[in-house]
């Protein structure tokens, strides 16, 4: 099933079905995105999202995450291990 992001309603879609995403959980998918395949570190959600708001640790990031991947697919969001998230390319229309 086919992923699809629109801007300009803030809705997002999983094949056939409009998905309910908090605003974080918005902003990290959109920021994935936008980064087309490229990985972004923790510490680059944290800076992009959050303005690198002292109070987020990166155990809130794994969390924010965890939640997203349970609404839109696991295999919409790939893990790098040392090194952060990266959108799956595969699931965007």
């Amino acid at each position: 099933m086919k992923l699809a992001i629109d801007e300009e309603r803030y809705e997002v879609t999983r094949g056939k079905k409009q998905v309910e995403l908090s605003p974080k959980e918005y902003l990290i998918l959109q920021a994935l995105v936008k980064a087309d395949g490229r990985v972004l570190s923790r510490e680059n959600l944290i800076k992009m999202i959050w303005k690198r708001d002292s109070s987020i640790d990166r155990p809130s990031v794994d969390q924010h995450v965890s939640r997203l991947r349970k609404r839109i697919g696991a295999d919409a969001i790939i893990t790098m291990t040392r090194f952060g998230y990266k959108i799956n390319r595969m699931v965007l229309s």
